[in-house]
């Protein structure tokens, strides 16, 4: 866990950006987030795009999780083979076999 020494070396008054340390301030934002004050409030994150992107995926990776054991919990344990989800959909062996190969991007 952060020690409040460690949260204090995050922090940055808002006016550096206009006070020609911006470039100071992106370099800080490469290695570790900066919070930004404004009015003495802690109002903007300052981050590098790949922690970004890492920090949103970690949230999509958890939302998922969390669907996904929430349909566990409700899930009344009967699963349908594929078979017969074919057979219900009028898809026969022969219609896959002709389908052709989806592209991935």
């Amino acid at each position: 866990m952060a020690s409040a020494l460690d949260i204090l070396d995050d922090l940055a008054p808002i006016s550096e950006l206009s006070n020609g340390r911006t470039s100071a301030l992106l370099q800080r934002a490469d290695h570790n987030p900066v919070i930004l004050i404004k009015r003495n409030k802690p109002s903007y994150v300052l981050m590098n795009i790949e922690n970004y992107r890492a920090l949103m995926e970690r949230i999509e990776d958890n939302e998922d999780l969390l669907l996904a054991e929430k349909r566990l919990d409700n899930s009344t344990g009967t699963t349908i083979s594929n078979e017969e989800v074919m057979l219900d959909l009028g898809i026969s062996p022969s219609d896959l076999a002709e389908a052709p190969e989806p592209e991935l991007a």
